[in-house]
């Protein structure tokens, strides 16, 4: 009688080992297809998993509540990424602003906001318009909301896609007499215009100010931060509130902070920089249950000279992450994907000042950082020291049970197939605080960490994304050329920037790509001779050491050496930093990808979201900050479209 052969993982049919490979982490998986065949064949066959390893790769997040099948999802998260990679639109379109403007603006995915003015002469500000921006060139209908409020609007947060909230700060007159104005923050749905109804205090109390102050507000699951900054009277401290906005109680005491700069890492983790102790702190905020330490973390220090001190700073990391890192409910159910809060980098901008002098140093100072690079510096087991009785999963789990009792949209979770297994870290690392972003990379290729995506030069399954060469065009590093107009110029992990003269004299669209694994394309594309000729990657020479290597060059001896030393800061990414900090040069370890367009643009600021380019144009005559139109770059993800809204993109 003739014996069965043994089974083998390899003869489970090709749905179970699917199943079993999507359960994998992406190198894993990439490592499998690599050493056998057979799983190679599978992958490269099976649109589930091109799909989940892309998304990873991008640093993208699946939309659980899209019915768009995964092959054209797929489909069209390729050609995004080419669409960026190549900064090939597909359609312009410029979207007026019907309403006078006032300084207050915001940018979410698919919706710009801007203030309405109580008259174009007059910067106070008396409502918000919202306008939805088109996402294909044939899109005429962009609906345009206008919130009108009966009082003074300060400034506003936003959470739309997670909550449709808007959260507007107004001041009225007090109605004691120790302060002149008293300062509320309403609860509004985006949609309607009306009180949230999930909001069961739909105001809030924020105190009384003497002046109009400075507002920073951030949303993210049930937490509602607001710093106040009261800049006429110096002796009145900065301050910060804390609330659940859904049942409208505080997070323990008002407290004491030295700057506006605020940004959400988690749910429950709040980044806030000291300027006075010159630190970055990052707060645990703790869920709406008893018993929980909400004692501050700090972490990494900036260290400054003496007599320097930090005057302004402002952040910003986009998009802001869920309750529970759940696909926000409200997010348009279209679009197949949007980027990953986990993956996004945040943009620090600070100017310093001698105070010795009084002199403020010329240029701003801008670090990039990705989000869970902050949050790998917290101390390793803090959350075991917590008192919480009740873990944050069955915390999470309670506001998704309130959810459904109040009736809400909801939708199933992501398939596995939908939902990549595990992270894949960038090739980056924190950047020294200050810092603009410069290159780790040695001379022959770009290094990265052994928790990197895995490479694909090696024989392995077919990830599209080779990268054309680009265009050697003049690298700028200076710090004036990573600043920008508005802090909203970052979205996932890409920069948007613009010379701030281009208004008179038009100039090319810069973007920075802080992807890792785009980063390590880029490179291998490039090639170890024209990577390091071109600029592209990482950063030029600084200034100072160039123009002695041009001496060096005219005559004296030791050329080769100081070119070669010169070379060599390059590779490390050193950059000098004017005195500003202690350590001078600095050295910056995150990589990027810098590309610029073919076409010059003559805007005042550019703004971004997951697919558009804002240009903004201002009025003449003006400030900057008074919005006249907005012209939008719409990147490619569908087939062109004729219709009114939008025009070809021509080169």
């Amino acid at each position: 009688m003739e014996s069965t052969p043994p089974s083998t993982f390899l003869s489970l049919p090709a749905e179970i080992l699917i199943n079993v490979l999507d359960k994998l982490d992406l190198k894993s998986v990439i490592s499998s297809t690599q050493t056998c065949h057979k799983i190679k064949q599978i992958f490269e066959d099976s649109s589930r998993l091109q799909y989940a390893a892309e998304l990873e790769l991008a640093g993208m997040k699946d939309n659980p509540y899209c019915a768009m099948p995964i092959a054209e999802r797929l489909d069209r998260l390729r050609r995004r990424e080419d669409a960026w990679r190549e900064l090939q639109p597909d359609f312009l379109a410029t979207l007026p602003v019907p309403r006078a403007p006032s300084s207050i603006y915001d940018v979410t995915p698919n919706v710009y906001l801007l203030g309405v003015a109580v008259a174009p002469d007059i910067p106070l500000t008396r409502g918000i318009q919202s306008m939805r921006l088109p996402s294909e060139m044939g899109d005429t209908t962009t609906p345009f909301l206008e919130l009108q409020m009966t009082k003074p609007i300060v400034d506003f947060g936003t959470s739309i896609e997670e909550h449709d909230l808007l959260a507007v700060v107004t001041m009225a007159s007090a109605p004691d007499t120790e302060s002149m104005f008293a300062l509320e923050v309403a609860l509004i749905r985006h949609s309607t215009g009306m009180m949230h109804d999930e909001a069961q205090k739909p105001l809030l109390l924020l105190g009384g100010v003497n002046d109009i102050p400075s507002i920073s507000i951030e949303v993210s699951g049930e937490n509602l931060a607001v710093i106040v900054v009261n800049h006429r009277e110096l002796d009145t401290p900065t301050l910060f509130h804390l609330f659940n906005w859904r049942t409208g109680t505080r997070k323990g005491a008002v407290r004491q902070m030295h700057n506006a700069g605020l940004a959400f890492l988690r749910e429950d983790i709040l980044f806030n920089p000291d300027t006075d102790a010159n630190t970055f702190n990052l707060y645990h905020i703790p869920f709406s249950t008893p018993g929980v330490d909400d004692k501050d973390l700090e972490m990494q220090r900036i260290l400054f000279p003496e007599n320097h001190r930090i005057v302004t700073l402002q952040c910003r990391c986009d998009p802001s992450p869920t309750s529970g890192d759940a696909y926000p409910r409200y997010s348009s159910h279209k679009r197949p994907f949007s980027n990953d809060p986990a993956h996004a980098v945040m943009i620090v901008e600070m100017r310093v000042r001698d105070l010795a002098s009084g002199r403020e140093l010329p240029d701003a100072f801008v670090m990039f950082v990705h989000r869970r690079k902050l949050l790998e510096l917290l101390p390793e087991g803090w959350e075991r020291n917590l008192k919480a009785s009740q873990t944050r999963e069955e915390a999470s789990m309670d506001v998704e049970g309130e959810d459904a009792e109040a009736g809400q949209e909801g939708a199933p979770q992501p398939p596995p197939s939908l939902s990549p297994s595990s992270e894949v870290d960038d090739a980056d690392a924190a950047s020294v605080p200050g810092a603009y972003p410069t290159s780790s990379m040695d001379a022959d290729a770009p290094t990265e960490s052994d928790d990197t995506a895995p490479s694909t030069s090696a024989p392995g399954p077919s990830i599209p994304g080779a990268y054309p060469t680009p265009d050697l065009d003049e690298h700028d590093s200076s710090s004036e050329a990573f600043s920008s107009v508005y802090i909203t110029s970052t979205a996932g992990q890409r920069f948007v920037s613009i010379s701030k003269s281009a208004r008179v004299e038009a100039s090319k669209l810069r973007v920075i790509d802080f992807n890792g694994y785009h980063v390590r394309k880029a490179a291998q594309a490039l090639g170890k001779g024209i990577w390091k000729g071109s600029r592209i990657v990482g950063v030029e020479v600084p200034r100072v050491v160039e123009e002695e290597a041009d001496d060096d060059e005219e005559g004296a001896e030791g050329t080769d050496e100081d070119e070669d030393e010169a070379r060599e800061e390059q590779d490390r990414g050193l950059m000098g930093c004017k005195g500003a900090f202690k350590q001078d040069p600095l050295e910056s370890r995150l990589p990027y990808l810098e590309m610029k367009t073919k076409t010059k643009h003559n805007y005042n600021a550019v703004l971004v979201d997951e697919q558009r380019i804002l240009g903004i144009r201002n009025i003449s005559g003006e400030e900057w900050n008074v919005v006249r139109e907005v012209e939008i770059i719409h990147l490619r993800l569908t087939m062109h479209v004729h219709g009114r809204l939008g025009r070809p993109y021509a080169e």
